[in-house]
């Protein structure tokens, strides 16, 4: 515990230790847990927003951007779709749909509910790892 840092202590549990402690030894890398992700900027969808694009309601999530490659990119989906729910469960905000995308698990299938130019439609994507995926230009 710091001192200067207002009783503020930090730990780590011994068995984490004990997982990771032939790994140091051997001076490997200790490999990270996956992080399910689909590859898309997500944002909210604001009244103008949904003026432009048509849409009856602020429900779901506007995709900003789609990362070349990606799991996203790979299952066709694009800029200005508007994901509404996920396996057929809907989503009013982005905080939601991004905490069931990382309930799944890297390499599952999921279906993407969205909206494209007025019509609804599935897009299937396969769950990918975020710490696999190479970013392109800065992140």
């Amino acid at each position: 515990v710091s001192s200067q840092a207002q009783g503020i202590g930090f730990a780590i549990p011994t068995s984490t230790i004990k997982e990771n402690l032939e790994t140091l030894k051997s001076n490997k890398e200790i490999p990270k847990a996956p992080v399910p992700f689909i590859g898309a900027e997500l944002a909210e969808i604001t009244d103008s927003i949904a003026k432009q694009l048509g849409l009856s309601s602020k429900d779901g999530s506007i995709v900003s951007n789609v990362y070349y490659k990606s799991p996203a990119y790979e299952a066709d989906l694009r800029q200005y779709d508007v994901i509404t729910g996920l396996d057929g469960t809907k989503y009013k905000t982005r905080e939601d749909l991004i905490a069931q995308i990382q309930k799944k698990k890297v390499g599952d299938e999921a279906t993407l509910n969205i909206i494209r130019n007025g019509k609804t439609m599935d897009l299937k994507v396969t769950i990918g790892d975020k710490n696999e995926f190479q970013f392109t230009g800065e992140q």
